[in-house]
Order: C-alpha cells, then structure tokens, then sequence
C-alpha cells in the first residue's frame, strides 16, 4: 500500500525541513517542495538512503514539525503540585483518558487524511514514562474550519477548509502545561484572538480530561524581571567598565561643579558623580551598539524591548521606535531603570537569544516575545523558524532564570 501524507500536514511542513530530512540520508535534496515530497515519500517506500529512511522515522519527523516549525505561539499555564504527582503514575493518565473515551496506548495518525467536523480529534499521543513514572504526555488535536480569505484583488471573499492542529505536553516533574498553537495570517490582533479561543478550548478539554486546576502565574513577571536584569547588566558590562577606570575624573569634576554651584557636596541633594558615570556609559552604548549587541562568551541574549505597570497603574513602554536599535539606546530606558529595580516585575519582554550551535562567533538569534497573564503566559516565536533545539533553549533559559534570587 502507497504511503501517504495528507494535503494538511504537507502544507505545514517548511520546504528546507524536507531538504533536511532528504540530506540527513544522503539522497537528492534539490527540486520543488511537492518532488521533495514524493522523494521521500519513494525512499520509505522503496527503503532507500543511508541509513535506510523508515516510516517509522517519517512519523517522527512529521510529529516534530506539527509541534515546531514558523510562526508559532506557545501558551504555558501551571497546576499544582498534588495534581502533578497523579499525573506521574502511568496508570492514572491510563484511566484518565479510558474514561474520556480516548487511546490509552501511544499512537500517530498525523499522516492521514481524516474527515474532521467542528469537534477537536486527538491524532497523536505520545506518553513518555520511565518505570512507570510519566515524565511527559504529548498531544496533537486538530479540527477542521472554514476560513474566509480574499483574493488577489483583495475584493472576493473564498472560503477555504483549513486544519487547525494544536499541540499540548504536558510536564508532570515541571508542574507545567504548553499548548503550541501554528498563527493564522492577519493582523496581530486577529491572530492573537484565534489563537486565544484555540487555547481556551483546548486547555478546558485537557484539564478536564486530567483533572488540572488553574495556578496563578502573575509571579512569571518577576522572572521576566530576573532576565531583563541580568541581560542588560552582561550587555552593558563592558562599557561600565570603562567608565569605571574614569572614577576619580569624574568625581573630581563632579565636586568642582558641585562646589561652583554651591551645593553642599556632589552627591547632595542628588549623586552627581552616579549620574555622569551613567549619562557616559548611556554614550559609549549608542556609540559602539554593535558590541552592545552582538554575542560574547557568557552572554545568554539581549533585551530588545520591555513594557510593566508602574505605581500608579500606568502602562510603560520602553522601545527603539522605528530605528531597530533595541532598548539601550532609547532615552525612557534610562530613565526608568530605578523604577524597574524597585518593582521587580515585567508584564512584557521581548528577547533575542543566541543560540550557540557550531560556530561560537556567529550563533543562530531566536527572537521572542514575552507576555504575563494571570493563569498563563505566551511566548512569541518571531520571524524565524521554531526548531525543537530552538524551543528547548528558550525553555531551558526559563527555567535558569526561575532558580535566580533577586
């Protein structure tokens, strides 16, 4: 029998991720998205390529790029403790699914084309326990809906049947729950809203399956806090430094002025010499923002934008305006910075990581954007391709910064 791969899955899958899968087994990788395909497809088939290319592997392959791949949003929600000590006993999740009239055992029918209504269907699962001890429990649901797109003269409306397929693990030892969501185009706005109805459902669905309780997680700001600080700090070390070799210039001037302008010393009613040693820092950054920004040994990533509430319940935005510079050359930015010290808590932040693959001196940036809400928080995977290793770094980061003391 002719092995298949459905039109919906095809679509989701990126061009240069066949050409991946191709060359990792040592066969052709140049044609059109649609002979990459069928190549693959002919090499299981006809159990060609070194080493041999298995459906097995395909199926791998294929659940991998539903969970990672462009344009995606992960939602990241907590549950409690109790709750995360059933869900690692195997036979409880067992029962748990039994009773919801779902597989037990780990199956995937990503590749097949499946007539979905307007209900979620679950397609993948994956349950992943050692002794039984389950360390993860990974899901794919899909459903079918319509939706209305314009022409090229952007004047007639089409309808067209598109698959949403949304992905959820489950962490049972990280007391965490990630629900992966693909973007539709559209506006920021449109796309957020779809992809908010997407995760309420599917987050009422798999809490109500295991039995999962919503947690506060409005402490995230402050982890957010713990990465903006830590970040700029590395960032702007090398030029503190610098700064600091000037400390005797600058007190001496600082006490001059001070003097001359009959203050009681320079560091009354305000610290003059603080203030300088900033304002010059702040010149050498905008001067040479090239190694502000650019990777370093040590340096997880940079700040590129951040928003918090203030005292007053005022929203505030620190951003690069339409320069695309990053934060540290804005004036509010510095302004501010005592402000973010003494509250500790972002309710967005937005981050470029480097992601150090196999040359150290030119790593792979993932930018993302961060963003807190009461029992969730997103995280934005922006412009470039989500891989697998590009999500566990980020995660991975979350948790450090999680370990950190203020």
């Amino acid at each position: 029998m002719a092995i298949q791969l459905c039109l919906d899955v095809f679509g989701r899958i990126n061009q240069d991720r066949f050409k991946d899968l191709l060359r990792t087994h040592h066969l052709p990788v140049s044609g059109t998205k649609l002979e990459l395909k069928n190549r693959v497809l002919s090499a299981i088939e006809n159990n060609c390529g070194t080493p041999g290319l298995s459906i097995e592997k395909f199926d791998k392959f294929i659940a991998n790029e539903i969970a990672h791949g462009k344009n995606r949003t992960l939602f990241v929600s907590a549950f409690s403790h109790t709750v995360a000590n059933q869900i690692k006993n195997l036979q409880y999740v067992k029962s748990c699914l039994l009773e919801n009239k779902l597989p037990t055992e780990n199956f995937n029918s990503l590749r097949e084309q499946i007539d979905l209504d307007k209900d979620f269907v679950l397609l993948y699962l994956n349950i992943a326990n050692n002794d039984q001890v389950v360390d993860k429990i990974e899901m794919c649901f899909a459903k079918g809906t319509t939706v209305e797109l314009s022409n090229d003269d952007g004047e007639n409306i089409v309808p067209q049947r598109q698959v949403e397929y949304v992905w959820v693990d489950v962490l049972p030892c990280e007391e965490k729950m990630i629900i992966k969501l693909w973007n539709r185009q559209g506006s920021y706005f449109e796309m957020m809203a779809n992809a908010k109805l997407l995760y309420d459902e599917i987050s009422s669905l798999v809490r109500e399956i295991f039995s999962l309780v919503a947690k506060n997680i409005l402490d995230t700001k402050n982890i957010l806090y713990k990465m903006f600080k830590d970040l700029t700090e590395t960032a702007e070390k090398p030029f503190r430094d610098k700064v600091l070799q000037l400390d005797s210039v600058i007190k001496s001037f600082a006490d001059q002025c001070a003097s001359e302008l009959g203050l009681p010393n320079s560091e009354n009613p305000i610290n003059l010499p603080q203030r300088i040693a900033r304002l010059l820092e702040r010149a050498s950054i905008q001067h040479d923002f090239y190694t502000y920004s650019k990777f370093s040994a040590g340096k997880r990533g940079v700040v590129d934008k951040i928003a918090f509430s203030d005292l007053t319940g005022a929203n505030v935005h620190a951003r690069s305006g339409d320069t695309h510079e990053g934060i540290a050359v804005t004036d509010i930015y510095f302004d501010i910075r005592e402000t973010i010290s003494e509250l500790k808590s972002l309710d967005k932040l937005w981050v470029t990581w480097f992601n150090v693959i196999d040359d150290e001196s030119d790593p792979e940036k993932i930018q993302i954007k961060v963003e807190v809400f009461k029992e969730h928080y997103i995280i934005h995977f922006l412009y470039n391709y989500k891989t697998k290793e590009g999500e566990e770094l980020v995660l991975s980061n979350f948790k450090h910064y999680e370990g950190v003391l203020d």
